[in-house]
């Protein structure tokens, strides 16, 4: 019986260690940890970038009508959406370091193949990158969807046309018999697939400011992040977390449109990106190869209709403001140097900011 409590003990201590600041404070030059100057050096690349390789995924995504769909199925053509555009894929698995962890992986490891994936693709060209003149941004089989006059600028719509031209490209490679042997000769080699500055995952989950209850979600609790500015994300996908996060889905709703998405909290997320909770810690033999990236958004710089797809949502958002108006933090994780097919993605859980 006593054996049993101590294990108990044990097993809590190692959740709850790492929220005791003593214990922070005195193995803090035993752990790998992440400088910086301050706020504005802590991004990786422009948030610009980043938000156009968001809005790139969202929107191929939203060609796929991945709503409605046996739920393993929608997440293998979200799996192929993303390697069409991106020329990868993350999946979760098991981790070399025990437990789970994020790899990456080309389209060769997809199980199955969804028949409409290529004609999605190619409808992803044809959506408006620009809304200054239309009210209407068009989707897949000729469904419109009203929204608000905000637009891309200028400098985010040359960002889109480069990576149109890169998907165009990937197209007519994969057709090409010699760039299928590279594709082999890549996962042999281990030549890297996904370049320095690419985004690869979103650290999914409820947003708590630093003054709202978190003390029971965060019991036995070891995915909660906290931002630079005190801002906590819980991305625990089991327990009271969960229970929290649907219920907010359910509150903040706008119409026909959910704010957030709910399927990272099974096994077969809509938007592959939504598993960067998943992501471990680097460690001796295992250095780390993405960084996490803290980005708010405006209600203008991602559409209602494309609000679906992003896993964070507000615990209480500010009285008196619609909720599609309210801005929505995001924390993405983003490479710092190329990484091969294959490849465990870990990161940095301790950032050190020296303002």
């Amino acid at each position: 019986m006593v054996i049993i409590m101590l294990n108990k003990l044990k097993s809590a201590w190692k959740s709850y260690k790492y929220r005791f600041v003593p214990w922070i404070a005195l193995n803090l030059k035993n752990r790998t940890v992440r400088m910086v100057e301050n706020t504005v050096s802590d991004k990786v690349i422009k948030d610009e970038d980043l938000l156009c390789q968001l809005n790139l995924l969202l929107r191929g995504l939203a060609t796929v009508q991945l709503h409605g769909c046996h739920a393993e199925k929608a997440h293998i053509a979200a799996l192929e959406t993303m390697n069409k555009l991106f020329g990868f894929h993350v999946v979760r698995t098991p981790s070399h370091v025990g437990g789970v962890g994020v790899i990456v992986r080309t389209s060769r490891n997809i199980k199955s193949v969804n028949s409409k994936s290529t004609e999605a693709s190619q409808e992803l060209l044809s959506i408006p990158l620009n809304q200054n003149d239309s009210d209407n941004l068009k989707f897949s089989e000729g469904h419109k969807v009203r929204e608000e006059k905000a637009g891309i600028n200028s400098e985010y719509e040359e960002l889109y046309k480069l990576g149109e031209r890169e998907v165009i490209e990937n197209e007519k490679d994969k057709e090409n018999s010699e760039d299928e042997r590279r594709l082999k000769a890549i996962e042999r080699k281990g030549e890297g697939v996904v370049k320095a500055g690419q985004l690869v995952g979103l650290y999914p989950g409820t947003l708590y400011l630093p003054h709202q209850p978190i003390l029971l979600q965060s019991l036995a609790n070891s995915f909660v992040f906290k931002c630079i500015d005190g801002v906590l994300v819980d991305g625990n996908d089991k327990r009271l977390s969960k229970s929290v996060f649907k219920s907010c889905v359910g509150r903040d709703r706008v119409g026909f449109f959910w704010l957030a998405d709910q399927t990272w909290l099974t096994p077969y997320p809509i938007n592959p990106l939504n598993i960067g909770q998943y992501v471990n810690n680097q460690s001796k033999g295992h250095p780390s190869n993405v960084a996490y990236q803290e980005v708010t958004l405006s209600d203008h710089q991602i559409p209602l209709p494309l609000r679906q797809y992003l896993p964070n949502l507000w615990y209480s958002p500010p009285q008196g403001v619609p909720v599609a108006d309210v801005p929505v933090r995001i924390v993405a994780l983003v490479t710092t140097r190329n990484i091969d097919c294959g490849e465990e993605l870990f990161s940095d859980y301790f950032t050190v900011v020296n303002n």
